[in-house]
């Protein structure tokens, strides 16, 4: 009979720190997953607005916010490329417009923005645009 009781007590002893196990490994991911939302700063957001494509220029504008102040603001630029030509132009935030010219007639272009949150470049937006064909 001491046995059995022993028997249980250490059963018992098992049972209670395997769950004593469980609930510390749950309350450690809930700990991780609430930092990593709360801490991390949510990613820096840019909208071309507009983009509209002339004999040779195009005019664009957008519009970028980062609410965490993410960015590295001497990294945001827009760039307008194809694979023969790249052109940059340094923008700030909140809403920014310009336009590059003397490109070639006719030709695709990718109009993108970028910044750095201090990993590289990242793409924060893009649409292509062609431009209009030579007239006469």
């Amino acid at each position: 009979m001491l046995k059995s009781r022993r028997k249980k007590n250490e059963e018992t002893k098992r049972r209670f720190e395997a769950i004593k196990d469980l609930m510390s490994t749950f309350a450690m991911s809930t700990v991780a997953v609430v930092a990593a939302v709360t801490l991390i700063p949510a990613s820096p957001k840019a909208e071309i607005i507009k983009a509209v494509s002339l004999n040779e220029e195009i005019v664009y504008q957008v519009n970028v916010t980062d609410e965490d102040n993410a960015l590295d603001l001497s990294t945001l630029y827009v760039v307008i490329e194809n694979q023969l030509e790249y052109y940059e132009q340094s923008i700030s935030l909140g809403e920014n417009s310009g336009y590059f010219d003397s490109l070639a007639y006719d030709t695709e272009y990718r109009l993108s923005v970028y910044g750095s949150k201090g990993f590289g470049q990242e793409r924060l937006d893009t649409v292509m645009v062609t431009t209009q064909e030579k007239v006469g």
